[in-house]
């Protein structure tokens, strides 16, 4: 049964993905598959015998992923048929002396950011994970200044997309993703979405191969994975140990990163024993983080959106740490078992708009932005459509302000020799 779990939405998907023309709704199916169908990959080959209860999430998650793509082909936006993005990023902009001023004009930004939450926060890194996110606590907009590595790093690339620009522009993401991931306390998330991204765009301009995607995937899951285990071991000899003591911890660690579907499981029977529907509320929810703390100082760490509503209401642990509910399982806390492909429905046309908006807008604010944020639509699939909004939000404030300064500086560049021309 687990083989046919995995080869009948496999199968699927390879048939779906020649039809679909839009740049966000490929990588989400993508994702899709890998957090919702992998699970059942991993059980094949282990040979193992499937627990009770996931032929219903298996059923569940494929009738959502159904419920999506059916909404994403009926909703009244136009989507090129002839959709080749990258052709799209090749316009005059990417091009010009503006985005070389962006570029840098970011990465100054990221160090600028650094060293403020440094000096106000600390190193984050070391002590337990829930120690870390405390410490975080504050430091909102400087984390979130942060972020502007990943802008510059895929700007950088599509100036000039060539295989040397594309392992520059890696380096440099995987560099200041390692120092974010360090300074922070074990956030992954930042730089394996600027690799991603990359990654993705480096396919679109035919700078690499599929083969040379498959192992650059390989190589990025392995080293997520490593991280992973870094960031809840204690000390570094613990991580070592964890990743010597075999291969079902290196599998725990895969499953629990890349295709959580037992939290679905867990979802199921609480909202069939309990009855107990969220409805919009714990969607809604997550946007009150956006609250600046120097306006609310007791704001609280978490809120109850919809993956701290699985960890607490549902797995009922008393922690700051949220585990992730995945898509599915978000669609099932809010509408139950029932009505759950309703918010399917509204996934696949959020998807279509997006498309639709990065391929037609002429602000470059917002293009740069829905570039930037395709890495994560990982993070839609796996905890839900708020927590993407949320991040999609924070990623266009930083490139926002990014975007004021590069153009600040590129007038007072220019100023010298338009007074040199006027002069002569």
């Amino acid at each position: 049964m687990a083989s046919l779990y995995f080869l009948l939405p496999l199968l699927y998907i390879i048939c779906t993905i020649y039809f679909i023309k839009g740049v966000y709704i490929r990588v989400f199916t993508i994702f899709y598959f890998v957090v919702n169908f992998v699970y059942y990959l991993s059980v094949w080959i282990q040979g193992i015998p499937l627990e009770e209860g996931y032929t219903q999430v298996f059923w569940f998650s494929f009738l959502s992923l159904f419920a999506i793509h059916l909404s994403y082909f009926i909703t009244p936006i136009k989507v090129s048929s002839r959709y080749n993005h990258s052709d799209d990023l090749s316009n005059s902009w990417f091009r010009s002396i503006n985005s070389k001023i962006f570029v840098v004009c970011g990465l100054v930004l990221y160090i600028f950011a650094l060293m403020i939450y440094v000096k106000n926060n600390g190193v984050a890194f070391g002590g337990g994970y829930e120690a870390r996110l405390e410490q975080n606590s504050g430091g909102g907009l400087s984390i979130i200044l942060m972020y502007a590595f990943v802008p510059s790093s895929i700007v950088f690339f599509l100036r000039k997309p060539t295989k040397l620009r594309f392992i520059l522009a890696t380096a440099l993401a995987i560099f200041c993703g390692s120092v974010y991931y360090y300074v922070i306390g074990g956030s992954r998330n930042v730089m394996g979405a600027a690799v991603l991204a990359i990654t993705y765009f480096a396919y679109e301009k035919k700078v690499l191969r599929i083969n040379e995607i498959a192992i650059l995937s390989a190589c990025c899951c392995v080293a997520l994975i490593v991280l992973g285990a870094l960031r809840y071991g204690s000390s570094l000899d613990d991580v070592i140990s964890m990743l010597l003591s075999g291969s079902s911890v290196m599998i725990s660690f895969a499953l629990d990163s890349f295709s959580p579907i037992y939290a679905i499981k867990d979802i199921i029977e609480y909202i069939d024993k309990t009855g107990n529907i969220q409805y919009f509320s714990t969607f809604f929810n997550e946007f009150a983080i956006i609250v600046p703390r120097f306006l609310w100082e007791s704001k609280p760490i978490n809120f109850l959106n919809n993956g701290y509503f699985y960890t607490t209401y549902i797995l009922n642990m008393d922690t700051q740490l949220t585990i992730s509910p995945t898509i599915v399982g978000s669609f099932i806390i809010m509408f139950g078992t029932t009505w759950f492909w309703l918010w399917g429905l509204i996934t696949g046309s959020t998807l279509k708009i997006i498309d639709s908006v990065t391929k037609k807008t002429r602000m470059i604010t917002i293009k740069i932005t829905f570039i930037t944020c395709i890495g994560y639509c990982f993070f839609w699939v796996r905890d839900g459509l708020e927590v993407f909004m949320y991040i999609s939000f924070k990623f266009f404030l930083c490139v926002m302000i990014i975007k004021a300064i590069s153009t600040i500086v590129g007038s007072l560049l220019k100023r010298p020799s338009n007074e040199n021309f006027a002069h002569k």
